[in-house]
C-alpha cells in the first residue's frame, strides 16, 4: 500500500511539474505569452480539489519516501537508487522559497506572484536564488524521470516505447531551461525600463513585510526539512544499536554460508550488506521479480505473501515456496536459494516460473484420456474442443484441490507434479493418489453431464511414481512451464502406458505406495523393464486408486 501511495503522489506532483515545465518553456517567444498562458496550465491546480491533491500528494511522497528510508534496514544501494534518494532529498531545500513565495505569501498577503514579477527577483535582486530555481528544474526532472523509468521498466510495453519516453526526459527540461533562460535575458534587456520595472513592482504588491515573512518562512521550512530529513537516518542508527544487543536470525545458503539477519531487514537488504550479487531491477519495489529465490527450509515461518508480492508471484506463476527476496522479512533462520543470475534483466523477470533446473524428490503423475482418437471421428472439431475443455478443466480442479502442479499437456493427456513446494514426501505421494482419486470422481460426474454428448463414457489411464527429477522452468523463453525431467518422468509416463496393457485404469510403482504409507496386496503386482534401467521396476496394477490415511 505503501509503495502504491508512494507511487501515485509521485505521478500527480509529475504531471504538475510536466505543465509547469511546459509553461516556462514558452518564455523562448516572450514573456507576455508566458504569463497569458500560466492560467491555463495551472487552470486545475488553482481550483480548491487541485490544491487539495497537488498538497496531499507532496506531503504523502516525502512521507512514504522518508518511511521507506527508515525501513530500509542497509542503505547500500545501486548507483540510481542512491541518485534518486540524494537528489528527492534535496529538492525540498531547493524549491522550499519558491513555493512559500507563489503558494503561501500570495495567500495571505495579498501579493500577485506571476512570471515578469519572478524573473526580475530571480535575475535582477537576487540572482543566487536565480541559480538555485535553475538547478531545482534539473534536479526535480531527474529525480521523476528515474522513478517512472523504474516503474515502467517492468512493463513489457515499455521496450517499444522507451526511445520515444528518452527523447521526451530530455526535451521537456530543455525546453523549460531555455525559456527560464530566454525570459530571463528579456528581462534583464528591460532593466533600464522604468516603466516596466514600477509595473511589475506595483502588479506584485510585495511589501517589506511580506518579504521579511518570506525570509523567516523559508529558514523555518529549510530547518524544519533538515531535522525531518535527518529523522529516520537517527532512528535507523538507535535501532541498529539496540538490535546489536538481540540474538538475530540467520540468512542461510545450500553452500553452508550464513548470514546475520537484522530485525526487520528484508532478506534482498541482508544479501545486499553482505556483498551477495542479486538481481533486483526494481529496487526492492516487487514489482520485477527479478530478485526471486527458493525458500527450501524454514518457508513456513514466513508471513504470507502481501498484495504487491501475491500479484507479482501469480504473474509469473510461482510455486509456493518461491517467494521474492525484497519482500520477505525474516523473524527465524531460513535457506534461500535465488533463482535468477545477478544480471537479469525486466524481460527475464517476466519470465514465468520459479525454478531453474534443480534436483527433487516429487511425485509424477501421467494421465492419458482412452479413445479420444475414435472420439474425433464420431463428432465435429468444436464438439471435441468443447468435450476436451471441460475434460482438462475437471482434471485440473483436481490438482488444484490436491496441492498438485499442472507440468504439460499432450494431446489428450497431461503430466502433474506433487511435493514442488518441499516438505514430506509421504504427503506428497498421498496427494498425488488423493488426485488421482478425484479424477475418477470428478470425471464419473462428468460422464453424466455430457452422457447425451458421448456414445459411451470417457475413461482414463493414470501412471504415478516417486522419485528424483530436474524440475525447472522450461519451453520456449515467453512461454515456460515448471515441468520436470529424467528418468523417474519417464517411468512415470511408462507407468501409465501400461494401463491399457493390463486393463487397468491406474497403476502405482512399488516405490510411490510405499513412500504414500500404502500397502498393496502382492496379487496386483507386476514388474516390467524400462530402458536405461538394470533392474525391473515393479508397480501395482488397479481397478482405482487405493484409500489413503
Amino acid at each position: 500500500m505503501g509503495q502504491r501511495l508512494r507511487l501515485i503522489s509521485g505521478l500527480i506532483l509529475f504531471v504538475f511539474v510536466l505543465t509547469h515545465y511546459l509553461n516556462h518553456a514558452l518564455g523562448l517567444t516572450s514573456i507576455l505569452i508566458m504569463e497569458e498562458a500560466r492560467p491555463y496550465f495551472l487552470a486545475v491546480w488553482k481550483t480548491e480539489i487541485g490544491t487539495v491533491v497537488l498538497t496531499l500528494a507532496a506531503i504523502t511522497h516525502i512521507a512514504m519516501a522518508l518511511w521507506v528510508i527508515y525501513q530500509r534496514r542497509s542503505l547500500k544501494l545501486k548507483k540510481w537508487e542512491l541518485i534518486q534518494l540524494f537528489f528527492g532529498l534535496s529538492i525540498p531545500f531547493l524549491v522550499a522559497n519558491h513555493v512559500i513565495a507563489t503558494g503561501i505569501v500570495e495567500e495571505f498577503y495579498d501579493t500577485q506572484i506571476y512570471y515578469p514579477q519572478v524573473l526580475v527577483n530571480y535575475w535582477l535582486s537576487n540572482f543566487e536564488s536565480g541559480i538555485i530555481h535553475g538547478f531545482a528544474v534539473i534536479i526535480v526532472w531527474i529525480h521523476g524521470c528515474i522513478g517512472i523509468h523504474y516503474w515502467l521498466k517492468t512493463k513489457a510495453f515499455y521496450a517499444r516505447i522507451r526511445w520515444l519516453m528518452a527523447q521526451f526526459a530530455v526535451v521537456i527540461p530543455t525546453l523549460a531551461l531555455a525559456g527560464y533562460i530566454s525570459a530571463g535575458y528579456q528581462v534583464m534587456m528591460l532593466e533600464s525600463d522604468r516603466m516596466f520595472m514600477s509595473g511589475v513592482r506595483m502588479a506584485s504588491n510585495v511589501t517589506p513585510e511580506s518579504y521579511n515573512w518570506l525570509q523567516v518562512a523559508t529558514m523555518n521550512t529549510l530547518i524544519f526539512f533538515g531535522v525531518v530529513s535527518l529523522t529516520p537516518f537517527i532512528a535507523r542508527s538507535l535501532r541498529f544499536a539496540l538490535q546489536k544487543l538481540k540474538k538475530q536470525p540467520r540468512l542461510k545458503f545450500p553452500n553452508g554460508k550464513s548470514y546475520r539477519i537484522l530485525d526487520g531487514a528484508t532478506a534482498l537488504e541482508t544479501m545486499r550488506s553482505n556483498k551477495i550479487p542479486l538481481a533486483s531491477v526494481c529496487g526492492g519495489r516487487g514489482r520485477c521479480t527479478t530478485c526471486r529465490v527458493r525458500v527450501t527450509e524454514g518457508i513456513e515461518n514466513l508471513h504470507e505473501p502481501k498484495k504487491v508480492e501475491e500479484e507479482a508471484l501469480e504473474r509469473i506463476e510461482a510455486i509456493p515456496s518461491v517467494r521474492l527476496a525484497c519482500q520477505i522479512r525474516p523473524t527465524s533462520d531460513i535457506t534461500v536459494m535465488p533463482l535468477m543470475p545477478a544480471d537479469a534483466n525486466a524481460k527475464d523477470g517476466r519470465r514465468p516460473g520459479g525454478l531453474d533446473g534443480m534436483e527433487m524428490q516429487v511425485a509424477v503423475m501421467f494421465v492419458d484420456l482412452r479413445g479420444s482418437t475414435k472420439l474425433g471421428e464420431e463428432k465435429l472439431p468444436y464438439d471435441v474442443l468443447f468435450i476436451l475443455n471441460q475434460f482438462f478443466a475437471e482434471m485440473t480442479s483436481s490438482l488444484n484441490a490436491t496441492k498438485g502442479h499442472y507440468a504439460q499437456f499432450n494431446g489428450d493427456g497431461l503430466m502433474a507434479i506433487y511435493g514442488l513446494n518441499g516438505g514430506n514426501a509421504k504427503n506428497h505421494a498421498e496427494q498425488a493418489v488423493k488426485g488421482a482419486t478425484e479424477m475418477f470422481r470428478r470425471l464419473d460426474e462428468l460422464n453424466v453431464q455430457l452422457e447425451s454428448e458421448l456414445k459411451e463414457p470417457m475413461q482414463i489411464g493414470i501412471g504415478i511414481h516417486y522419485g528424483e527429477a530436474i524440475v525447472g522452468a522450461m519451453g520456449p523463453p515467453n512461454n515456460q512451464l515448471i515441468t520436470a525431467i529424467g528418468d523417474n518422468v519417464n517411468i512415470a509416463a511408462r507407468l501409465e502406458s501400461l494401463c491399457k496393457e493390463y486393463q487397468s485404469p491406474f497403476i502405482i510403482s512399488e516405490r510411490a505406495a510405499k513412500t504414500a504409507g500404502i500397502t498393496l496386496p502382492e496379487s496386483k503386482s507386476h514388474s516390467v523393464a524400462v530402458k536405461g534401467r538394470q533392474r525391473e521396476i515393479k508397480f501395482f496394477a488397479l481397478q482405482q486408486p487405493p484409500a489413503t490415511a
